[in-house]
């Protein structure tokens, strides 16, 4: 991305260059005079991997077809890197033409096809070196990227950065704190960590993934980006084919069969987040192994009071006040209890499936006697665990606000 390169120093490029290179200059022109942004699977293959690869058929006429119903040049998937994915910018009116014309003065034969949110041009159709595509990115489309798949492709590159790689969305705060060397160390390792919820298309991109010799470390890991300034609060729904989805689908199943799950909506909330990601850390150092016993739970209220919890969070304040186990926000990890607390409106009822930092847990077996008003939890404890009687419910209670945060706002009807 040196916008100090001559012509010279491209035509050279573009005359005795691999493939490899041959994208490097594509993807030059577009970065340095175009103001594109470059994403994807070029800067993990080949700018910090240093890698590619050929299809077992060594004539380069055999690596790309057209789809049969979309018209649309589609690589072997042996390839790699495979293609440029760039979006434009917003602040520069892109013509396509004037790019067309700067490819022909590089002698770079390339064919356009226009879709409504991009361009996909074909470079190379007929060049010895073999083909490749290029897709560019319509800036209103990707505004509403709100997904990254892999940790290894939230990577980018712009105009005047020779030497420096960005992250699209930032993952170096809690509770990813993945940073930019982590990214580039894992590409070297052939490692990816999953950052969204697990569907169909996941599933495709993670056996594509492992087919490619990566191996998949930590959990899945669901990332959505920080909402607009003037809204506090984003939800977006969770997939059926997620694991999480599959859970929570099973415990209603087993707990609460004459219920059916109508939908799951994953929450965001960056304001409650970085206040609960700091009483993570605090409770963590008081735990064995710096553990802070984070769990996830069930929590039952009144659909009125859903939208408030999701903008604000829990208020310790208006904390349950007649609970068995004190002054505090109750979950459980049997929906069929957190159901008793929620309300019916419009036929359907609202659950929320929350994040809670549990710490030390106070198991009590049977209700407590006269200490109703108890606020906190005990000395040298961060929750309680109350075991009311034999084959009930176990109830878990925490007793600040913000050692609970919304995860999951589930929507559910009961069946007819």
């Amino acid at each position: 991305t040196d916008p100090e390169r001559t012509r010279a120093d491209l035509m050279q490029d573009v005359l005795y260059g691999t493939r490899e290179i041959r994208m490097q200059v594509v993807a030059w022109i577009a970065v340095v005079e175009f103001d594109c942004k470059l994403e994807g699977d070029f800067i993990r293959d080949w700018i910090v991997g240093h890698r590619s690869s050929r299809p077992s058929n060594l004539d380069p006429k055999t690596w790309m077809t057209f789809n049969p119903k979309t018209g649309l040049p589609e690589l072997d998937s042996n390839l790699v890197p495979a293609d440029l994915d760039c979006h434009l910018s917003l602040d520069k009116y892109f013509d396509l033409e004037h790019f067309l014309d700067r490819m022909h003065t590089y002698k770079i034969k390339v064919k356009p096809f226009r879709q409504p949110w991009r361009y996909v041009l074909l470079f190379d159709e007929d060049a010895p070196t073999g083909p490749f595509t290029m897709d560019l990115i319509e800036p209103h489309i990707a505004l509403t990227h709100d997904r990254i798949d892999f940790n290894l492709n939230n990577l980018y590159v712009k105009r005047g950065f020779t030497r420096e790689l960005g992250q699209r969305i930032d993952l170096s705060e809690p509770p990813c704190s993945i940073q930019l060397d982590d990214i580039v160390e894992d590409i070297r390792k052939y490692q990816f960590r999953i950052l969204r919820p697990i569907d169909k298309f996941m599933e495709e991109r993670i056996v594509k993934m492992k087919r490619r010799g990566y191996k998949q470390i930590g959990e899945p890991f669901s990332i959505i980006l920080t909402p607009p300034s003037k809204y506090r609060m984003v939800s977006v729904e969770l997939s059926s084919y997620s694991p999480e989805y599959k859970r929570i689908q099973e415990k209603f199943r087993e707990k609460l069969s004459d219920y059916y799950i109508v939908s799951i909506e994953e929450i965001k909330n960056d304001e409650i987040q970085k206040a609960y990601e700091a009483m993570k850390y605090l409770i963590a150092h008081e735990c064995p192994n710096s553990n802070s016993n984070e769990m996830k739970l069930f929590h039952g209220t009144r659909t009125r009071n859903i939208n408030s919890l999701l903008e604000n969070g829990f208020d310790d304040r208006y904390f349950n006040i007649k609970g068995n186990y004190g002054h505090g926000a109750y979950l459980a990890d049997d929906p069929s209890k957190s159901h008793e607390f929620t309300s019916l409106d419009d036929d359907v009822q609202i659950m929320l499936y929350c994040k809670a930092i549990m710490g030390n847990i106070d198991v009590i077996k049977g209700e407590l006697n006269g200490d109703k008003a108890k606020a906190s939890a005990s000395i040298g404890y961060h929750s309680t665990k109350g075991l009311s009687g034999p084959g009930l419910p176990a109830e878990y209670i925490v007793y600040r606000n913000i050692q609970i945060m919304p995860h999951l706002k589930i929507t559910y009807k009961k069946r007819k």
